[in-house]
């Protein structure tokens, strides 16, 4: 199981308990992404182990398929990493 954390912008307060990048627990693989609308942080699901089986790179969304943001539903997500810009403002997240 991957362990989420807080990120904090310096610059404009934003704040999300997060993984910070690709993760996992016993049945999802997930990611962290970004909205380009709104700046919020998400850990979003890019693929599902349904028969127990380990997953494949095969089982993974592709870019043009990831969810819309949750906060406002755009679909302008993009991955982010850990160490990444604020997709807000473009401050620094720690």
């Amino acid at each position: 199981m991957s362990g989420r954390r807080q990120y904090e912008c310096a610059l404009c307060d934003r704040r999300a308990v997060v993984v910070g990048g690709p993760g996992h627990d016993l049945h999802n693989r997930t990611t962290t992404v970004g909205c380009c609308e709104c700046g919020q942080l998400d850990d979003v699901v890019v693929a599902r182990r349904i028969d127990g089986s380990a997953f494949s790179p095969d089982d993974d969304m592709a870019d043009e398929l990831m969810p819309k943001c949750r906060a406002c539903g755009a679909d302008a997500v993009m991955v982010w990493t850990a160490g990444d810009p604020c997709p807000r403002c473009g401050g620094s997240l720690e």
